[in-house]
């Protein structure tokens, strides 16, 4: 009578993930959290003792909240926490924006003592101009076993347009009776501006202004209407023009509040040709 015997094995996938678990960690951990009211602001000589409040497990993004528009600023969080052994303490840090464009920037350089307590906190604010993919780039430099060590941590915003502008130009008619009079010189074009909103959330356009240029005039009726845009609601404003000099003629700039937060957002237009 033969008997068999069962050999156990250990598949590659499995042995990976072991070594990956029994790996020394890195003595300082990273992280990014977004503010839950992105309008909160500090002044200067906010003390960062008053800070742990904010970076608790409450710190959650409403679901209105969890996408990021071109034209706001993003306000978050960075956590620099100790976790394991380096010498003497000191922590130099250094964040960098990296736009669409990949054009990078200093935000932030930094050192930090943790001596006395285990982690530190810096309120990051970024006015996101372009859409596309932003990178913020953590890094940090401290010494270990009297070794120099770097770590690195790359977290990546997706930035997407708020509002879709779209421009309608036309020349006032000669013998049109609404073509009054203005500074003595009668409208030579109308302006006809339909702002959409293009989010998941509604919105209050708080304000549209043409900036003209090259010595163009522009003329709009007054008014204080805001109106309520919910997604994929147009609204539309009529500028009256004089003309200027050269076809560069002006720059739409945009206001909005998006809901549920209030998020306050703006932008400026490319140049509009006439």
């Amino acid at each position: 009578m033969s008997r068999s015997r069962s050999t156990s094995t250990i598949s590659r996938k499995d042995a990976e993930s072991l070594q990956a678990d029994i790996r020394i960690q890195d003595p300082i951990l990273i992280k990014m959290l977004r503010l839950s009211r992105p309008q909160l602001q500090f002044g200067q000589d906010s003390d960062e003792a008053s800070l742990p409040a904010f970076y608790s497990s409450n710190l959650v993004i409403p679901k209105g909240e969890k996408r990021i528009y071109v034209g706001e600023n993003f306000k978050s969080i960075i956590a620099i926490q100790k976790v394991g052994d380096i010498d003497g303490d000191i922590v130099h840090s250094r964040i960098d924006i990296q736009n669409p464009d990949g054009i990078r920037s200093e935000l932030n350089s930094l050192s930090y003592e943790f001596s006395t307590q285990l982690y530190h906190t810096y309120l990051a604010s970024i006015e996101l101009t372009h859409a596309g993919v932003w990178n913020v780039i953590i890094s940090l430099r401290y010494e270990q076993s009297l070794t120099a060590q770097a770590l690195r941590r790359n977290f990546q915003i997706e930035a997407k347009p708020a509002i879709l502008v779209r421009t309608k130009i036309s020349q006032a008619s000669s013998d049109d009776s609404r073509s009054s009079q203005h500074s003595g010189q009668r409208y030579t074009h109308i302006l006809e501006a339909q702002i959409e909103n293009i989010t998941d959330t509604a919105m209050v356009l708080e304000s549209c202004e043409l900036i003209v240029l090259n010595k163009w005039q522009v003329f709009s009726p007054p008014g204080t209407e805001t109106p309520h845009l919910k997604p994929r609601e147009v609204y539309q404003w009529c500028f009256m023009l004089v003309k200027g000099e050269g076809s560069d003629a002006a720059k739409l700039s945009i206001g909005w509040r998006r809901e549920p937060l209030g998020v306050k957002g703006w932008q400026t237009t490319g140049i509009i040709k006439i």
